[in-house]
């Protein structure tokens, strides 16, 4: 949904019809409230540390060699940048080889064509906030073992695009909550629920096409299972 190769914009083209018949568009956040200032402080290591604080100088060293060589990724310039940013940027690098634009801000471009209104299931300060919530020794603990195999990162991402195409909703959770590990609770089951909860209270003031990573939607705390239990009727679209 956030991030993708070129082929899925293909995909975009049937959703106009359904956006179109719908009163309102939301992705998680609304993209027009991105503030660049405020990721650029959330983004930032606290306390005026840098990641030398956290990895011995020659493993970064060998980061700095290692994701410029794969990714085109320059290290250097990010040593005051959190972890988790930093493989934010190094997964876009390599999903967006052929293409910048993600799908969610396509879709969002596409409702705004459409004069639609457009707003955001949690908000871009929420998003951060989560983000914010996960410990910088789990983040340099998942740094370190991407650049120990950034191959197998690179495969990773490419098999879950793969999956992505199948549409097969169960598997995709199944990789989300793998990737999320310890995180899964902060990252996903408590994200669910609030989106479940707010597409709920949305819904019944008028009709809504949502845009929510595949990632939220499988499991038992799913947001599609979440919304069965609220008494809605979940079927899946076919085009």
């Amino acid at each position: 949904m956030h991030i993708q190769p070129k082929q899925t914009l293909n995909w975009i083209h049937p959703f106009k019809t359904f956006i179109a018949s719908c009163d309102s568009f939301a992705t998680e956040f609304n993209l027009d409230d991105v503030d660049a200032s405020l990721i650029a402080e959330y983004a930032k290591i606290p306390n005026n540390q840098s990641l030398a604080d956290f990895i011995r100088p020659k493993k970064i060293a060998k980061l700095e060699r290692i994701f410029l060589k794969s990714a085109g990724l320059p290290l250097r310039g990010l040593l005051r940048t959190k972890p988790l940013f930093i493989i934010n940027l190094l997964t876009e690098k390599i999903l967006t080889e052929d293409n910048s634009i993600a799908m969610d801000s396509e879709l969002h471009q596409l409702a705004q064509q459409l004069e639609k209104e457009c707003t955001g299931i949690e908000t871009f300060a929420e998003q951060l906030v989560v983000l914010n919530k996960i410990p910088m020794a789990y983040q340099v603990k998942s740094l370190l073992k991407i650049g120990k195999n950034i191959n197998q990162f690179r495969k990773g991402l490419k098999q879950m695009f793969t999956v992505y195409e199948t549409r097969d909703v169960q598997k995709i959770h199944k990789i989300a909550k793998k990737g999320a590990g310890s995180m899964r609770k902060l990252m996903l089951y408590r994200r669910n629920q609030i989106m479940a909860d707010r597409i709920f209270e949305k819904i019944y003031k008028k009709s809504i096409f949502c845009a929510i990573g595949a990632g939220h939607l499988g499991g038992k705390q799913g947001v599609l299972r979440l919304l069965k239990l609220k008494g809605f009727t979940v079927k899946p679209v076919h085009y």
